[in-house]
């Protein structure tokens, strides 16, 4: 008995070649998800603080008061930062708001990030801003700050560095030490020495 060209399919081999060949163009078109996502932790760990420092001193500015961001770091990967209006250094990791160094701009409402938002981002050191704090207390003044950096490096080992400038103004970068020698690295311009002056 033969059977009709019409019912004829695929043999068993000629779809495991198929198959082979799919799997192996499916592993070439398909990023390296891990480096995507550090990429994406870093880049967005980067921004959050930017973006909070430069909210920090808008809202100096807007309501003619000191506005201080604070920083802690328990491990290379446990860290945040909050922000407070006054003078005095908020803790981060304090979450009754009815506590003196509770980190809030309006009352009660907590004004924090921490590494928990951004998985295999470390905090490399206690930031470090002028006079040596932990610290930046942004002016209303023209919107003046203490100088300083944060070092942030994602689970690759990139490094990035967002400077602080005694202006108030904010900036990402990496630098010599990330191994970036020119051009751009994940999305951050590459800056000799990041200097924040």
């Amino acid at each position: 008995m033969t059977i009709p060209k019409s019912q004829r399919g695929f043999t068993l081999i000629e779809l495991a070649i198929t198959l082979a060949v799919l799997l192996v163009l499916l592993a070439i078109a398909m990023p390296d998800f891990g480096t995507t996502n550090d990429k994406r932790n870093l880049q967005g760990a980067a921004e959050a603080l930017q973006q909070d420092l430069r909210f920090a001193r808008a809202e100096a500015i807007k309501r003619n008061q000191r506005v201080r961001v604070a920083f802690k770091r328990n491990t290379a990967t446990d860290w945040c930062w909050g922000m407070t209006l006054g003078a005095t250094t908020c803790d981060c990791e304090e979450t009754d708001s009815s506590e003196s160094d509770f980190c809030d701009i309006d009352a009660g409402i907590l004004n924090v990030t921490d590494s928990s938002e951004f998985e295999n981002v470390e905090m490399v050191a206690v930031p470090s801003f002028s006079g040596g704090s932990a610290f930046t207390t942004i002016s209303p003044t023209h919107g003046t700050a203490s100088a300083g950096r944060v070092k942030l490096e994602s689970g690759k080992g990139v490094l990035v560095d967002v400077v602080l400038s005694g202006l108030g103004r904010v900036w990402v970068c990496t630098d010599v030490a990330s191994g970036a020698t020119s051009g751009v690295k994940y999305g951050f311009e590459y800056d000799a020495d990041c200097d924040p002056s």
